[in-house]
């Protein structure tokens, strides 16, 4: 490799830097309006927790099938996780949640997402329904 060509790797190198910085600014403020959303949110979400707890303790349990406890071993599990490995946080994050508080012989799965579709499928789970791009 000749000088030229090493002047260019690095101001290539140096570009790719640049570039990168700039995409993980614009993530940290897309966090950043995220996080804000859901503190904002929250006041509401325990509103809506107490106003069901209140409805659930009036309701005749007989109404609904729905309402009554199942004693079925199954289970079903509906895992979002995203369709790009973008976010591997987020996915590890997910999938070792799934791996410590689900039983993966014993439940069923609705996967949304590619990568969420690939564990599932990789843990010799059984998927009723993907809805993600393979």
């Amino acid at each position: 490799m000749n000088i030229r060509q090493v002047r260019t790797k690095i101001k290539s190198v140096s570009n790719v830097k640049k570039i990168t910085r700039a995409m993980e600014m614009v993530s940290a403020i897309k966090m950043r309006k995220a996080q804000q959303k859901a503190v904002e949110g929250k006041p509401y979400q325990e509103k809506l927790n107490e106003v069901i707890k209140r409805i659930v303790g009036r309701v005749d349990l007989s109404l609904s099938p729905l309402l009554l406890t199942n004693k079925s071993e199954k289970e079903l599990v509906i895992v979002v996780s995203s369709n790009k490995g973008l976010c591997g946080g987020f996915n590890f994050n997910l999938f070792r949640f799934l791996i410590d508080k689900v039983d993966l012989k014993k439940a069923d799965f609705i996967t949304v997402g590619k990568k969420g579709s690939f564990f599932v499928n990789k843990m010799s789970s059984k998927i009723l329904a993907c809805y993600g791009s393979f």
